[in-house]
């Protein structure tokens, strides 16, 4: 009787665990950049407002929101563009919308790749939950190679969602 590392259920066990560590490491991804977004778009909101009733003549709001419909490379191009005799003020006020908008784009492409690993992650772990039976019924060196090499993969993923929150949370 050969002796065995794993039992029949270790591979059940081990996959669905990681199944349920990856939707944990995706809420907890999704939380820091829901929030850094409404953060962003909060400031956004409140410099909008701010500029449209302090900075503003009268009935002339519509400035503003035809600043913010515009693409960031408008939006630049009107900024660079600006008459020296015009308003500093609504310029300033235009540049600080400007830059809100650019961190609010970045901060949405910064949870693209965590986002993309997470998903490839499950994908493996659910293919590997589904054909653990077979793969312990193979061989223990088989089992132990796939076992080895979906643990390297979590640590680059969890690597990568790290990486992403801190650069997402102390990017300013």
């Amino acid at each position: 009787m050969e002796l065995s590392l794993f039992s029949e259920y270790t591979g059940l066990y081990f996959y669905s665990a990681l199944l349920q560590a990856n939707a944990a490491m995706l809420s907890i991804a999704g939380i820091f950049f829901i929030f850094k977004i409404q953060l962003l778009n909060n400031s956004l909101g409140e410099s909008k407002t701010n500029l449209i009733q302090n900075r503003l003549p009268q009935n002339k709001g519509y400035v503003v929101e035809e600043f913010c419909t515009k693409t960031q490379e408008e939006q630049r191009e009107k900024i660079d563009n600006w008459d020296p005799n015009s308003s500093q003020d609504l310029l300033n006020g235009f540049k600080k919308i400007h830059t809100l908008v650019r961190q609010i784009n970045k901060a949405k492409q910064k949870i693209k790749l965590p986002s993309f690993s997470i998903l490839i992650a499950l994908v493996l772990n659910i293919i590997s939950l589904a054909f653990a039976s077979y793969i312990h019924s193979t061989s223990q060196l088989f089992e132990l190679i796939t076992i080895v090499l979906t643990i390297i993969i979590e640590l680059i993923v969890l690597f990568i969602i790290i990486k992403a929150i801190l650069s997402v949370t102390f990017d300013s």
